[in-house]
């Protein structure tokens, strides 16, 4: 589904950008060895030394609006099942890829819409496969912490877009169901987290996510929440 057209390009400001800006079809890809300005959610930008990494972008197939924050958590699952041979990986909702605690991805799904219609879905991903900013060495790593495998980053790209495959074609058809394959993919279901929205904070236990993608919490009260955008930040300390 996915590997039909592949460009490879040595440096780019941003793989989503550059498939959202082009007369780019569905199963489209794009990978690069430097990304000068990617970003992520709420449009944090991450730089990384060029040739360490994998940085790439997928044209996904035009979806219901109602299917569009799942399809990122479905892709997330995919990058989860190719990472697994290498270490022990999870997500962080909405759109991180965790090891041990730290950050070793992002993950992000823009669209374009033409009046009312969506036009485009695009899927992007950046894993730190062999280095990461030394500035976020708290937060951060990368999988080469995790592995004495060789990481070349087109042969986990084919390896990622296999399974971007195999899970989209469960997806659209009806037949993955996201919210009971979360508990399995997340890094903190069952967990105490730290909520922050509108200069508020919360504490909150993950539940679980919606057939949606959106999160469900539980709070000190314990009643449930249902969560569709904040910053999330989980304490190890209680």
């Amino acid at each position: 589904m996915f590997e039909k057209q592949i460009i490879y390009l040595e440096s780019v400001d941003s793989t989503n950008k550059y498939l959202m800006d082009g007369e780019f079809g569905q199963g489209s890809v794009v990978s690069a060895k430097c990304q000068t300005h990617g970003k992520g959610r709420g449009g944090r930008e991450w730089k990384y030394a060029p040739g360490e990494n994998l940085f790439f972008s997928v044209v996904l197939p035009i979806l219901p609006r109602e299917k569009l924050m799942g399809a990122q958590i479905a892709a997330g699952y995919a990058i989860v099942e190719t990472l697994m041979e290498y270490a022990d990986i999870r997500l962080k909702w909405p759109n991180d890829i965790v090891c041990a605690d730290r950050k070793l991805g992002g993950l992000l799904i823009e669209t374009h819409f033409a009046g009312s219609v969506l036009k485009k879905i695009v899927f992007g991903a950046g894993i730190n496969l062999n280095s990461y900013p030394p500035e976020l060495s708290a937060r951060a790593t990368s999988l080469s912490e995790f592995t004495d495998a060789e990481l070349l980053p087109n042969v986990i790209l084919k390896k990622a877009l296999g399974q971007l495959g195999d899970v989209f074609k469960t997806y659209t058809s009806g037949e993955l169901d996201i919210a009971s394959e979360w508990a399995y993919y997340s890094a903190y279901y069952s967990k105490k987290m730290h909520f922050h929205r509108n200069g508020t904070l919360k504490i909150l236990i993950e539940k679980g996510i919606t057939s949606d993608g959106r999160l469900i919490a539980q709070n000190e009260q314990g009643e449930e929440e249902i969560i569709t955008e904040g910053e999330i930040g989980y304490d190890f300390r209680f």
